[in-house]
């Protein structure tokens, strides 16, 4: 808990925003077991409002708008396919301090609530993550953030690589972050992912239509999903007519089958072989060669 990140958007001298509050940004969520807080405003007052995430049990995640501790004012509902690493859901909170409206525009899709008891001014408190309230955070990440009235505003890529200082576009080193991991590291320097250790010849190839690396071996499939980081063994639905030697394989994608392929071995006339990646059964292309 207490590694769990904490981004504060102005660590010093918050500025003061008049007759609204935008807060604008790129939001990646993976979660499927946990709820949290993707940002938090505390106002002068010392209101609490916050943007969570829930994940029902009955397949429907969601974001929701609270005044802490009161009441949920708006319910966003996600789909499946939106948890994704790296799949970047537009959000636009547009919080109005005259009309005492709040607007979340997601993707095009607008949701509003009103009732709320704001002054016309603010000087906001803004945490992403882990908050001075709350410490529970879902599996995201987040990037191209605005912060804005109608007279001014501060952007911040969020495209650091070191460090908690956080900088706008101009340089500005406005924001501090606790414990960040900031994910352009992942596309700059190797990390172990997957480890797996074969007593027999196995072939490795990739799975575009699953995003996922396959290994296979004479009696089963391992498939790696990058993108949720887990592994699945499943055994062949018939014997490989090929006796691995190289492993060596090629995937035609369109029909979705996994060639495999080998130098003639002396104890057998099967050369070639092809695996249904859908139903796991082998096909003995020798024969129809």
């Amino acid at each position: 808990m207490s590694k769990r990140t904490s981004y504060v958007v102005f660590a010093e001298d918050a500025p003061t925003f008049h007759d609204r509050l935008i807060i604008d940004f790129d939001l990646s969520l993976w979660d499927n077991d946990h709820l949290g807080y993707v940002f938090n405003i505390i106002d002068n007052k010392n209101n609490s409002y916050s943007l969570t995430y829930i994940y029902n049990y009955n397949g429907k995640p969601t974001l929701n708008f609270n005044i802490d501790s009161k009441s949920n004012k708006i319910e966003i509902p996600l789909t499946l396919e939106q948890l994704k690493k790296r799949k970047w859901l537009k959000v636009k909170a547009d919080i109005d301090l005259n009309a005492q409206t709040v607007s979340f525009l997601i993707n095009k899709k607008k949701y509003k609530a009103s009732g709320f008891n704001f002054e016309n001014s603010i000087t906001p408190k803004i945490t992403f993550g882990k908050n001075p309230h709350y410490s529970d955070v879902p599996n995201m990440a987040i990037k191209n953030l605005k912060i804005a009235d109608d007279d001014k505003s501060y952007f911040f890529a969020l495209n650091e690589w070191k460090g908690k200082v956080v900088h706008t576009d101009d340089g500005d080193a406005l924001g501090y972050v606790d414990h960040p991991a900031w994910l352009i590291n992942e596309s700059y320097f190797w990390t172990l992912k997957y480890k797996r250790v074969f007593k027999e010849v196995a072939g490795l190839n990739f799975d575009a239509g699953r995003q996922a690396l396959f290994m296979f071996k004479k009696d089963s499939l391992i498939r790696y999903n990058l993108a949720e980081d887990n592994f699945s063994a499943k055994p062949f639905q018939n014997k490989l007519p090929v006796t691995l030697l190289l492993g060596k394989s090629v995937i035609n994608t369109k029909t979705n089958q996994c060639y495999v392929y080998e130098v003639l071995p002396p104890d057998t006339m099967h050369s070639i072989a092809s695996l249904d990646l859908n139903t796991l059964k082998w096909k003995d292309e020798a024969k129809h060669l």
